[in-house]
């Protein structure tokens, strides 16, 4: 099975490795690498694929009720008990407590929980078509609001000539890639993926690993690409689109 999904575009690459990371939960005995179309999950059903998004997209994001803090940063977690999915969610703090990390793009009146509605999104794409499993990360629908890891998504006021949020609702629904975005999220989470400077870095790998290896590999070694962060004003950044180069 592959998920179709580029390295140049950091959301399709880490939103590849979290499908891989979903699936592998589930079996801990699957292998996957990268080759031209994606990441190839090995011994990996069509069938186990679009279960793992039908379960994905059915998942509830459970706020922590304990939070004391910022409501705009409040942790998380997405459980599915029917598949096995609990994951703990608070990728946008530094884990020693110092403030915002790399992965943070979301800001202005963008809440963390506010990804409840890319399940949401999800349960339509899903509604609307299927077989979806091997092009999930290329499954568009409009929206105001995302993590802002997809740069397909990200605008520039210097690009369009006008801030679409100054504009009103409107102006600012733009085609948003859910699973993408969502997927991207468990790698954020879970994959020791480094940031230095303003640029993060991953690698691609081109023989079969299992999952804890992967997320090493990911991070250490092979062929290197990366990318950086872009401020859209207002408290909002996004990722740019990725490069091969040199490792750090």
């Amino acid at each position: 099975m592959i998920i179709h999904a580029s390295p140049l575009n950091p959301a399709e690459y880490f939103g590849a490795c979290g499908f891989f990371e979903l699936a592998a939960i589930q079996r801990a005995d699957l292998l996957a690498c990268w080759g031209n179309d994606g990441l190839e999950i090995f011994d990996y059903s069509e069938a186990d694929a679009e279960a793992l998004i039908c379960g994905l997209a059915d998942a509830t994001l459970v706020p922590d009720g304990a939070w004391a803090g910022d409501e705009s940063t409040r942790p998380f977690s997405l459980s599915n008990p029917e598949c096995g999915l609990d994951i703990w969610m608070d990728w946008w703090e530094r884990r020693d407590g110092s403030g915002n990390s790399s992965w943070k793009c979301f800001g202005g009146r963008q809440k963390s929980t506010d990804s409840d509605s890319l399940l949401h999104a999800c349960r339509i794409l899903i509604e609307e078509a299927s077989p979806l499993a091997e092009k999930c990360l290329r499954a568009a629908i409009p929206l105001s609001g995302r993590l802002g890891f997809d740069p397909r998504s990200a605008w520039l006021s210097l690009d369009t000539g006008f801030s679409p949020n100054d504009l009103g609702k409107k102006y600012s629904v733009i085609p948003t890639y859910p699973f993408a975005e969502l997927l991207t999220a468990v790698v954020a989470q879970r994959w020791p993926i480094r940031f230095h400077r303003g640029q993060g870095q991953f690698f691609t790998w081109d023989r079969p690993l299992p999952l804890p290896v992967a997320r090493v590999v990911a991070a250490t070694t092979g062929s290197p690409y990366s990318f950086g962060r872009i401020k859209r004003g207002q408290g909002i950044s996004a990722f740019t689109f990725s490069r091969p180069g040199a490792a750090f």
